[in-house]
């Protein structure tokens, strides 16, 4: 039972022309140099809302940094396509106003992993409206269309297929866990399964409409783009099952922290502490190093708790921050960068 969508088989098709012999081999180099270009893409983006000139220097210790985490070392070892998506997301926020079709490509190439692309969506949504968003969903189905066409099956049949995996592994009391959601939190502090999923529901339709309407405030500042796309990323991160490894998509958030100009801490002292601790955190996994260890000699419900809840904490840490920022007056007013 598979949670990818249609279109992943046909943008995934030419790993199946590698020779099987060599592919194990030439996976991870490829992942790795996937996975620096697509925090390349991110960095260059963000750096380039915030007026930032880095060196390449610079950016090779931001990747280095990315690489270092717990997150993106699981999502190469377990052979995962993050990276791919979030360089196809990251094409399309750079030109979804230069080049929109190209944008709209772009995005309905990133929706091979959904997830990922629902916050590219939003984010291109939210600052530069619905055109680039219809002609990706457009795109997205005749893709999906033609992969139906191949296997000889309907568009229809297929998609209430890709539906009912996702109802089935992500549905209901014995569903996949989500190691990055708050929505498994909310079952574990609250323990009924129907209080809490309403529970999660009220908070993430509150929390979609929050960084809608804060969005809308000061849409031609640039600050307020990259602090807006970083919490479209969040934002699907906090309330969509996403696993460890999806934590590479949460680095423009990471840099903006990072970053005085961003205005997100304006302390230096206290944004050294809350760079250091969420880099720390993400390079050590104290999660799943009391997963691997404690967990296995103890069944105590706090071990338990620890083990599952605290990675979902730090991109729930982060969006609220960043709606904070984008409640409070932005510290520059920028023209629109090209």
């Amino acid at each position: 039972m598979l949670d990818y969508p249609p279109i992943s088989f046909l943008v995934l098709w030419p790993v199946s022309l590698l020779p099987e012999q060599g592919l194990a081999f030439w996976f991870l180099p490829g992942a790795v140099l996937l996975t620096a270009f697509a925090v390349w893409t991110q960095t260059s983006w963000t750096a380039d809302r915030l007026r930032i000139s880095l060196s390449a220097s610079e950016r090779l210790a931001l990747i280095a940094l990315v690489l270092a985490g717990s997150g993106t070392r699981s999502g190469l070892w377990a052979g995962q396509t993050v990276a791919l998506s979030l360089i196809f997301g990251m094409l399309a926020l750079r030109w979804k106003r230069s080049r929109p079709w190209l944008a709209a490509l772009c995005l309905a190439l990133c929706s091979f992993k959904l997830h990922i692309a629902a916050g590219f969506f939003l984010a291109v949504l939210l600052l530069a409206g619905p055109t680039v968003p219809i002609i990706a969903s457009v795109i997205t189905l005749l893709f999906s269309w033609l992969f139906a066409a191949t296997v000889n099956q309907s568009l229809p049949g297929i998609l209430i297929d890709y539906g009912r995996n996702l109802i089935a592994l992500y549905g209901g009391e014995h569903r996949v866990r989500g190691m990055l959601s708050i929505r498994f939190v909310l079952d574990d502090l609250i323990g009924w399964y129907s209080l809490s999923f309403a529970v999660y529901l009220v908070l993430a339709v509150s929390a979609l409409t929050t960084l809608v309407v804060l969005s809308q405030r000061r849409r031609a500042n640039d600050t307020t783009q990259a602090l807006v796309a970083a919490a479209s990323m969040l934002l699907s991160l906090v309330f969509l099952p996403h696993q460890v490894y999806n934590s590479l998509y949460a680095a423009p958030a990471l840099f903006l922290l990072m970053w005085p100009e961003s205005g997100l801490i304006p302390n230096r002292s206290i944004r050294a502490i809350w760079v250091a601790a969420y880099v720390l955190f993400g390079v050590f996994d104290p999660s799943r190093t009391i997963r691997l260890t404690i967990l296995p000699i103890t069944e105590s419900d706090l071990v338990f708790w620890l083990s599952y809840n605290l990675n979902p904490l730090r991109p729930a840490a982060l969006f609220t921050l960043i709606l904070w920022r984008l409640y409070q007056r932005p510290p520059r007013e920028y023209e629109p960068a090209a």
